[in-house]
């Protein structure tokens, strides 16, 4: 399913944080709560949130996943998937 310019990004981070199997590149349902937590402790920096991603990957964190980090977790797990081409 395909949903062009229909909120499919905060649908993402909202569906992450309370349901589990969603994964997506606002975010996966294993890791929402501490992504969550992380970004309050963050100071006021949108990316880097102190995460091995933010530490990676620019402009990235566990809240804004890059493609190639989903590549490497995998789908398998996965009920609702969320992806998000430039």
């Amino acid at each position: 399913l395909h949903m062009a310019k229909t909120a499919g990004t905060t649908l993402n981070g909202e569906l992450a944080m309370h349901y589990e199997r969603i994964c997506g590149h606002k975010g996966y349902s294993y890791d929402a709560f501490q992504s969550n937590e992380r970004a309050k402790k963050a100071n006021g920096s949108i990316f880097y949130q102190g995460d091995i991603i933010s530490s990676n990957f620019k402009d990235h964190n566990r809240g804004r996943v890059p493609q190639s980090v989903m590549s490497e977790i995998g789908y398998h797990d996965c009920d609702w998937v969320s992806l998000e081409y430039p």
